[in-house]
């Protein structure tokens, strides 16, 4: 629920009410006249952040003309305001999708009663510590600009990291955008929604959501209380997976760069409470799972690290599904998943996509971004199959149809993708054994590529394929 944002007002000044005259002498020296009156406060003028802010929500709401205006507060407004306001803005849609998530369900532990989430006044929903750190912190940071470090450590962290669990625990955060939100005054927390269950007598209340300043606003809802431990999140111990250690542009062989090493770090960070072993093996860095926090002396081990949970209290995600076109997507919780590894993060818009998506994207891979940018965006607008190898030649590809391609303002290209999934650790893929005894499970690529899905529905069925090399399988 995205609640309804007051209108923005008109304030007018004069040049008479701005100074005030001077009147009688002063009591502090009789005899002196009295000094003017301090101005009286004008409207600050609009700054970079407010040009941030209303360019984010422009982003947001696609095909739709904004118009923008600033009396103190920035507004958007529908249609042409009678005060002076910046505008149309309108953004075009990236590609015609025929299949559009509709709705999401969840449900966490200890719940029957699902919350059912708009898709249209939202665009990405994160459930895990580890993805509200890659994606929602950066991208809030950059519209905060100055101010990042007060929204961030009073706002949206107290209410992820600080609530109080004796009245109140959180779920999941929503980024708010899309053509159902509501026009109004617009501010920092009216991006954020927060998901959360009241502590009842007899166990948790009904799922609900609010925006952050709501949530903020609640009595006892921010405090220093912890509640117990929570289940922990599914622990796979065994080998994990491998990064290669030579990238693109090729290093030498055995070299651990920048790159591999932070793919390293952002797949360690999906993986909590549970002690990672990091083991040269020929070009690659393979990761091996403890079955808990400590180390369990792995051979061949160069070093291993343990990230913690910063709220093992907080309740699991136990079922997620998706409403496309009315049928029914299985995400978390089905004995058919779309994934068999549960996705943590999930994005439904062009917004989202480009906005949080993109920037983590060019930071992980780094100087690989030119090829793994286009194919991320793609496969999302139907530029290029969400099937096929996922080599450079794709990204190529991509860039050449757009430099070629003088399509009409609106929907160019044509896509059956109706979200992108992030894994925090990426499948296990069945191979046949080549020396005939059967199908075994062996690793795919840890990195963020293999890690990402692009979900499709093709009006019978639900499939989802790797953004990366491997491909995936539909659903039957």
């Amino acid at each position: 629920m995205t609640p309804t944002l007051a209108s923005p007002g008109t304030r007018t000044t004069s040049a008479a009410a701005d100074l005030a005259p001077s009147a009688g002498p002063r009591p502090d020296a009789p005899g002196l006249p009295r000094p003017p009156a301090p101005p009286r406060p004008r409207a600050p003028l609009p700054n970079s952040r407010t040009l941030r802010l209303a360019a984010e929500w422009a982003s947001g709401v696609r095909a739709v003309p904004l118009w923008f205006s600033y009396d103190g507060w920035l507004g958007v407004a529908l249609e042409p305001p009678t005060t002076t306001a910046f505008g149309p803005v309108r953004t075009s849609a990236d590609a015609h999708r025929p299949y559009r998530l509709d709705a999401l369900s969840l449900t966490v532990a200890g719940q029957e009663e699902p919350l059912v989430i708009g898709a249209d006044r939202q665009c990405a929903l994160f459930w895990s510590e580890s993805a509200v750190e890659k994606f929602l912190l950066p991208y809030m940071a950059s519209v905060a600009a100055w101010d990042s470090g007060a929204f961030l450590i009073h706002a949206l962290l107290k209410a992820w990291y600080g609530y109080s669990a004796d009245r109140v625990q959180v779920v999941a955060l929503a980024l708010a955008c899309g053509p159902g939100v509501e026009p109004g005054v617009v501010t920092m927390a009216d991006l954020v929604n927060v998901v959360f269950a009241p502590v009842e007598p007899g166990g948790l209340g009904t799922l609900r959501m609010r925006a952050l300043s709501e949530f903020l606003d609640q009595p006892g809802f921010v405090g220093p209380e912890r509640g117990p431990p929570a289940a922990p999140a599914e622990r796979v111990p065994g080998v994990l997976g491998s990064v290669a250690l030579r990238s693109r542009p090729a290093w030498a062989a055995g070299d651990l760069g920048s790159i591999p090493c932070r793919e390293l770090a952002e797949f360690a960070s999906g993986i909590r409470d549970q002690y990672l072993s990091f083991v040269p093996a020929g070009g690659e860095m393979q990761v091996v799972a403890c079955p808990g926090p400590d180390p369990c002396g792995v051979v061949g081990e160069a070093f291993g690290c343990l990230t913690q949970r910063r709220r093992p209290d907080r309740p699991a995600v136990e079922a997620l599904s998706a409403v496309v076109n009315g049928e029914i997507a299985p995400m978390v919780g089905f004995s058919d998943p779309l994934t068999s590894v549960a996705p943590d993060a999930l994005f439904w818009t062009a917004g989202a996509v480009e906005k949080l998506m993109v920037p983590y994207y060019a930071s992980v891979t780094g100087r690989s971004s030119p090829f793994s940018v286009p194919r991320l965006l793609g496969k999302w607008d139907g530029i290029i199959p969400p099937t096929g190898p996922g080599g450079e030649e794709q990204a190529v590809q991509v860039l050449q149809t757009v430099l070629d391609s003088a399509p009409p303002a609106d929907t160019p290209f044509s896509s059956q993708v109706f979200a992108v999934a992030h894994l925090p650790r990426s499948e296990y893929v069945p191979e046949e054994d080549s020396g005939g005894g059967g199908s075994v499970s062996r690793s795919a690529s840890l990195l963020l590529e293999d890690r990402t899905y692009m979900l499709r529905y093709d009006g019978q069925r639900f499939m989802a394929d790797r953004v990366g090399r491997a491909p995936g399988a539909p659903l039957q």
